[in-house]
């Protein structure tokens, strides 16, 4: 049997290339070495005067959004116009005035019209989007991915932990597959925080599908591939309940959430 062919994921950067994040190009240009098909969307131009190297190793293509919004007024009408009266559009425009409404400011705006810049452009053969830095980047991919209700991840890093709201990384948090941090103080930090996210997400779902009468899902905090803390969280009868959570298990074997729920 032939190879399947690699997934194409889409790799959503503040600015590309930029010398201060070269660590990023060495990702990008190993994870390609591997085989993976990469689309490099950047929130900005480059500013540098010069490159990096591993720059020059790096052959994924370069999609740039508009960096501020009226410099490009046609094509964010021309992607709203697009996204519309797409059914993802009404739900992802109605997560981006709840987190206006939190904070309102032009920072906030922009990011959600690069969303729907991102979504209406986006390739087709494009099915994950992955956020480098937990602020901006991964807002606009957060926004993105609702449009095209495609799954997104993450890497986090340093300011962009420390500088937004609380609720903000819950709510990233819960919605993202995964999402990757490269210290044990980050880790800690941010391992704290997915009960109340879920919570929120649980929330949601509750009033979108109004005759759910129990909702739950597994909390699993992964320190290695074979170690992780094990814990539940359960809503039913307008309470929530969360099971006590097993710290360092060895992991034998795997069963999905639902499996391990049913039984």
């Amino acid at each position: 049997m032939a190879p399947s062919r690699p997934r194409r994921v889409a790799f959503v950067l503040k600015g590309y290339p930029r010398l201060s994040e070269s660590f990023i190009a060495q990702e990008i240009a190993g994870l390609e070495r591997r085989g993976l098909d990469i689309l490099i969307v950047s929130l900005r131009r480059p500013t540098d005067a010069k490159t990096h190297p591993v720059h020059a190793e790096v052959r994924a293509p370069v999609l740039y959004l508009p960096e501020y919004l009226y410099r490009e007024p046609l094509r964010v009408l021309r992607a709203w116009w697009k996204l519309r009266s797409w059914p993802a559009y009404r739900e992802a425009r109605q997560q981006w005035l709840r987190d206006l409404a939190r904070d309102a400011t032009p920072n906030r705006i922009r990011r959600f019209g690069q969303a729907l810049v991102l979504a209406a452009e986006l390739p087709s053969d494009i099915d994950r989007l992955h956020a480098h830095f937990l602020h901006t980047p991964a807002s606009v991919t957060r926004y993105a991915a609702l449009l095209k209700r495609l799954p997104w991840t993450g890497s986090a890093h340093a300011k962009d932990i420390w500088t937004i709201p609380e609720w903000e990384k819950r709510e990233k948090l819960a919605s993202c597959a995964w999402l990757v941090t490269c210290t044990a103080a980050n880790n800690e930090h941010l391992s704290a925080l997915p009960v109340e996210a879920f919570k929120t997400m649980i929330g949601r779902a509750r009033e979108q599908f109004p005759n759910v009468q129990v909702v739950a899902t597994t909390l699993r905090v992964a320190h290695t591939a074979t170690r992780n803390d094990w814990g539940a969280i359960l809503w039913c009868d307008g309470e929530f309940h969360q099971a006590t959570t097993r710290t360092n298990l060895e992991i034998l074997d795997r069963v999905g959430g639902g499996d391990s729920f049913a039984s």
